[in-house]
């Protein structure tokens, strides 16, 4: 017998207001909640009330094709006692955490080729790996990765996966590491324009690369997974790493899912498919934008058609088998998992919760903000929610 579902109950702990939106996940470190905003600003807030501890502005780009500007639209990396942020303004800059004093700050990329920065720094072997894409997919420039010094933000390595003829191949996946593989995965873009790009392969669009993060060296690249993508279907949400028993064998892994909702699982050290899993007729248009979350053996995908509808699919992680599937609004951005409950953003402003065995709905908040953005983040049992000009923070139970 399935126990009766219990209810989460969301109690307000604090509200912060900011003139831009927030659209990266917050980080929480030593009691601190970090934040970006459109406008280019690096917010560190007092983690128990939310009030301002320090500011930063990196400036933004003034392209409003999403909406609003291009400035902090990525998460925020914190280690060592230091802030990581990179902005649409293509500045990426360090900071001491605690009082927010600059560090380093460096340009990275160029507003005039329509360079954006979506995929969130992170630190790996002493570096920050930064990716980036092209605003609205023009075909100006080709994706890449770069690595700079942590501690001097000096360049050490950069590579772009286009190998042909053409652009595009953007990065706007947060890389997934592996310290102890010395991996890191990065998921890339179709070629460029999206809807017509020009005759030939597009070797390395749509693939997954393998790197060393010291010397940016490729160890593996599986793909095209879509061959010649005209139709804008991706890598966009970032992959996750897993350790699966396969026929009684601890084996690294690697899930990546594809705009047009495919899971495919890859064995992390050679990247061979080991499954995939096509959730949605690929030409339905129901697409995984957020990254989907490891809950215990399963793994729960989040997928957007529109504000009004979507679905949250649980997947067997050992073989992609279906467990179960709700139909819901839109999830544009990132679940995360609460004890035996699977916390979703409805894009038009709420976070529902959902049953992990079997996904049914237990409870609901509604929120004054469209959430669409990289994703809520948990503190212990804090929820922070982040949205159009407003940072929410409530207490679970």
């Amino acid at each position: 017998m399935i126990a009766a579902l219990v209810a989460v109950v969301f109690t307000h702990l604090w509200t912060h207001v900011e003139r831009g939106w927030m659209l990266g996940i917050p980080t929480v470190a030593n009691g601190v909640v970090y934040t970006g905003t459109t406008d280019g600003d690096v917010v560190a807030l007092d983690a128990a009330d939310g009030h301002t501890l320090w500011r930063a502005s990196l400036g933004a780009n003034s392209d409003e094709t999403y909406g609003n500007f291009r400035g902090v639209v990525s998460s925020v990396a914190v280690s060592g006692g230091v802030a990581y942020a990179v902005s649409g303004s293509c500045v990426a800059a360090a900071f001491d955490a605690r009082r927010g004093t600059l560090l380093w700050r460096r340009r990275v990329c160029a507003n005039s080729r329509n360079d954006d920065t979506y995929a969130s720094p992170v630190l790996a072997d002493g570096l920050v790996l930064l990716g980036f894409d092209m605003i609205a997919d023009r075909p100006t420039d080709t994706g890449r990765e770069i690595a700079l010094d942590s501690a001097t933000g000096m360049p050490v390595w950069s590579f772009t996966p286009v190998r042909y003829h053409g652009s595009g191949g953007g990065i706007s996946t947060t890389p997934a590491v592996d310290a102890h593989l010395d991996l890191a995965i990065v998921g890339t873009g179709n070629p460029t324009p999206m809807s017509s790009p020009p005759a030939g392969p597009d070797a390395y669009t749509d693939s997954v690369i393998a790197i060393e993060p010291r010397t940016g060296r490729w160890r593996w690249v599986t793909g095209p997974l879509i061959a010649h993508d005209a139709n804008d279907f991706d890598i966009f949400a970032s992959p996750r790493l897993f350790t699966l028993d396969l026929a009684g064998r601890m084996t690294p892994t690697v899930g990546v899912i594809l705009k047009d909702a495919r899971y495919v699982m890859l064995d992390e050290r050679t990247g061979r498919i080991l499954w995939q899993r096509q959730i949605e007729p690929a030409m339905s248009w129901i697409q995984s934008i957020g990254t989907p979350t490891a809950a215990g053996d399963a793994i729960v995908v989040p997928l957007y058609h529109d504000p009004a509808h979507g679905e949250l699919v649980a997947l067997r992680a050992a073989d992609g088998a279906l467990i179960w599937r709700t139909q819901t609004a839109g999830i544009y951005e990132a679940p995360v998992v609460w004890r035996a409950t699977i916390l979703a953003a409805d894009a038009r402003g709420a976070v529902d919760a959902f049953d992990l065995r079997t996904g049914a709905r237990s409870a609901r908040l509604p929120v004054a903000s469209e959430l669409y953005g990289h994703g809520l983040a948990l503190a212990g049992d804090t929820l922070l929610i982040a949205g159009r000009g407003r940072l929410w923070a409530y207490r679970l139970q």
